[in-house]
């Protein structure tokens, strides 16, 4: 093929369109594009209908079925009794302290005397009423408006109740320089 033959056939590609000096091919799409965009389409279709007269779960029924696993997550949640178990058991102190001193200690000091974060050492409590149950839940879901991380997602359940059972260990001190009361006084 001659370079002239080439011109003639690339000029034959080329569309009546003139756009700053710029003109465009008439290329076809790809073929795996075409395949992909009627795929989506044919799927959106079908899932429409599944959904709308299929009998698929609609946003209700997938309510319904998370309402009634409810009370099963709440009996799961640890009762105070098994927490003061665990949190009797050796060692759970010593791991909660390095865990606090690594994670915990930059938001409410070394000693939980409280910076950014509240005072952990008095009678104030802003979530909970300081039981343990209390103190476990605050770590694990954290308190986003406040900037706490959820911590359920980042440490173990076990290193959650390690850490619980230092901030347990860490009410009634008397660290120096604490952070004035926040929330309400708790009596025991």
């Amino acid at each position: 093929m001659s370079s002239d033959d080439k011109h003639q056939q690339d000029e034959s590609l080329l569309l009546n369109h003139d756009y700053d000096g710029i003109q465009e091919y008439d290329n076809p799409l790809p073929s795996w594009w075409l395949i992909t965009f009627f795929g989506t389409i044919i799927f959106a279709f079908l899932y429409y209908i599944h959904y709308t007269f299929g009998g698929g779960p609609t946003s209700l029924d997938e309510l319904q079925v998370a309402m009634a696993e409810l009370p099963k997550v709440e009996q799961a949640q640890l009762s105070e009794s098994t927490l003061e178990a665990k949190m009797a058991e050796p060692g759970r102190v010593a791991s909660g302290k390095v865990i606090f001193a690594d994670k915990c200690s930059v938001c409410h000091a070394p000693e939980g005397q409280g910076l950014i974060g509240p005072n952990l050492a008095d009678a104030y409590w802003l979530h909970g009423k300081g039981r343990r149950a209390d103190i476990v839940q605050t770590i694990a879901q954290g308190v986003v408006e406040k900037g706490m991380p959820a911590w359920a997602t980042m440490i173990s359940e076990d290193d959650l109740i390690n850490v619980a059972s230092f901030v347990v260990l860490l009410k009634g001190t008397h660290p120096s320089n604490p952070k004035p009361p926040q929330g309400d006084e708790v009596k025991e």
